[in-house]
């Protein structure tokens, strides 16, 4: 299986060239991929200001505006509070709600046990020698 020695010098060849094309490919890959990264700039963020201080309006202007702005800060927080308010009425109420549902169930469950001592389910106590003195000393 030996190859003659111009057969081998070309396979040589063709190995070290597809090494070195793929090595180049890579290579180029690489440092466009590098450089293409490093030219993009990081976006400037600027604040725009408020809208009457475009056309630079008098101080009065900007001073009701900037208390309009603070009012309705305020009017914010005072609607925010009202509905956290009204949220926890509404948890309370449900709280109640469940609280007496519960107490009612349980007061049902007590007086059907109640009234349970008293019912006679068993017939034969009804023909027996203590019925007969219970009755009679509920007539007297």
């Amino acid at each position: 299986m030996s190859r003659p020695k111009k057969q081998s010098q070309s396979f040589e060849f063709e190995m070290i060239s597809g090494f070195l094309n793929v090595f180049m490919a890579a290579s180029f890959v690489v440092f466009s991929g590098c450089g293409l990264l490093s030219g993009h700039k990081k976006p400037r963020i600027e604040e725009v200001p408020p809208y009457y201080q475009h056309n630079k309006t008098s101080t009065e202007l900007q001073s009701y505006h900037d208390q309009e702005r603070e009012n309705m800060a305020t009017q914010v927080h005072i609607v925010r509070n009202r509905e956290m308010e009204r949220l926890i009425n509404s948890e309370k109420k449900e709280e109640k709600e469940q609280q007496w549902q519960e107490e009612t169930k349980t007061t049902q469950e007590k007086r059907e046990k109640f009234w349970n001592k008293f019912k006679f389910t068993d017939k034969n106590f009804l023909r027996s020698d203590e019925a007969v003195r219970i009755s009679s000393n509920l007539d007297r």
